[in-house]
């Protein structure tokens, strides 16, 4: 990893700290493969439904785009809102930018 990606996450994660707490489970409901945001999240919301979940990662948690790029948690779309209405129309527009808002919010609350 060259100096210019390398994150805060990356930079301050003890080792320890991704290690596994027990063995690997024989038995799984499901089984989330990758360890990025999107891997991540699948996982608790399915633990949290009483699942019993394995997640496995080819190289560690956030270890990819997830642990360099703070524009999971950003408001908004990657387009400015006003592309957005060009592109999708107002009331879709204004659904999306209202999705990242609640977004937001959910994870300050979990």
């Amino acid at each position: 990893m060259s100096s210019e990606t390398v994150s805060y996450w990356h930079k301050t994660i003890q080792p320890a700290a991704l290690a596994l707490l027990s063995p690997i489970p024989r038995q799984a409901d499901v089984v989330v493969i990758g360890g990025g945001i999107l891997g991540t999240c699948a996982t608790y919301w399915l633990a949290r439904l009483g699942k019993r979940v394995l997640q496995v990662d080819q190289t560690g948690l956030a270890a990819g785009a997830t642990g360099r790029n703070g524009g999971f948690v950003t408001i908004g779309m990657a387009a400015s809102y006003t592309d957005a209405i060009t592109q999708f129309g107002h009331a879709a527009a204004r659904e999306m930018w209202q999705l990242t808002l609640t977004s937001r919010e959910l994870l300050r609350e979990v």
